[in-house]
Order: C-alpha cells, then structure tokens, then sequence
C-alpha cells in the first residue's frame, strides 16, 4: 500500500543521506509477503516485506531493518561479486553468441555448441544472480551489515538496543550468523562507542 512504501522509503533516504554514500540515487520500497523478509540490491535499492513491518515495534526497529541492508550495498562487495560472476558467464556466453551467428557453432566442444547453447548460458547467468541474492552475502559481510546500522542508529539518533530487538523479532534467518552472536558483537561496538540514549519512535497505525 502507498502509504507503508511512502514511509519507508522517506525513513530509508533520512538514513542514507547519513551514509558514506549520501548522494546515489536510493530507492526503498515494500512488497507483499507475510514472511519477515529484507532485501538489497545493487547499486542502491532495498525492499522490505509487510509481514517485517508487521514485525517491528517501533520506527527505531524498522531503521535497524533498513540499514542492515544500507550495509550491504554501501561495503560494495555484493556488488563485486555479482559482477564477477557475470563476467565468468558472459564471457563464454558471448563466445558461444559470436560462433553461432557466423554459423561455426559445431565447432564448438561437444556439449557447448549447438543450436540454444547461447539461450542456455542466458538462463545459466539468470539463475546463478538468483542463487547468490537467496544465499546471502556470508557471515562476515552480515557481521559488518548489523556494523552499519548500529553506526546509522546513532547517527540518526535511535536507541541503538532496538538493533537487538528487531534481530531478536526478526527470527532464524537463513544463511546469517545466530541471532546471539550478532548480539554480542551489537554489544561490543555499543561498549566501544558509549553512544547516547536514542529515541524509539512509534510507527505510524497505518504501517501495520
């Protein structure tokens, strides 16, 4: 619905504009699901579910959300590895492309030419940015994500304890570290940082 997407996405900017990246053209958006989902995507896109705004007790919650994934797109190594894999399959894929436009595609390795090879390592490419977008960016990279929300909490001024809570709420999430472990590390930036007592905004009654 237009308002939960109107709020998101001026909530994300708010926090994006307090980024290493203020100026990239950030688009948050939300889409239908009841399951507690986020999601980014290069260069500078997030979309949250309905069933995570449905989640969150409060807008410091839905900030920690957002700027987990503000923290994927912003360390660009999501980024890089989309585009490696794009280029290991692009390249093959532009040979193939090339010997069968000039009709030499029997010419070819067995099993690679051949009439629809070129449309095979099309779907091959598809499939496999599919695949790296479900299997998550690794538990370094999501260590560092939960970094860049803590660092955006207290930048925008949250109470950065709600990163906690919104992981907590969020549940066992697939192909990211266990919920305690990324609470302790949460901890030990807050003992590092000695950062303010933030604010908890409630969310509008119509986010939910």
């Amino acid at each position: 619905p237009a308002p939960k997407a109107a709020f998101v996405d001026e909530l994300g900017k708010r926090l994006a504009k307090k980024s290493a990246r203020p100026a990239a053209a950030w688009a948050f958006s939300v889409f239908e699901s009841e399951a507690v989902e986020t999601a980014s995507f290069p260069p500078a896109r997030v979309a949250i579910s309905t069933g995570a705004l449905k989640a969150v007790e409060n807008e410091a919650q839905l900030a920690a959300l957002l700027g987990h994934e503000l923290g994927h797109l912003l360390d660009g190594s999501f980024e890089k590895q989309i585009a490696s894999m794009r280029h290991n399959l692009c390249v093959p894929l532009a040979t193939v492309k090339a010997y069968e436009a000039e009709g030499m595609a029997d010419s070819l390795p067995r099993g690679i030419g051949g009439a629809g090879s070129a449309a095979t390592l099309d779907a091959m490419a598809r499939d496999t940015m599919k695949m790296r977008l479900m299997m998550g960016a690794g538990r370094a990279a999501e260590l560092d994500a939960d970094r860049v929300a803590f660092e955006l909490l207290v930048a925008g001024g949250y109470e950065t304890r709600e990163l906690e809570k919104a992981i907590e709420r969020a549940g066992t999430i697939a192909n990211h570290p266990p919920a305690t472990e990324r609470s302790k590390a949460i901890a030990e930036l807050r003992a590092k940082a000695n950062p303010p007592k933030g604010k908890s905004p409630p969310l509008p009654k119509n986010l939910k």
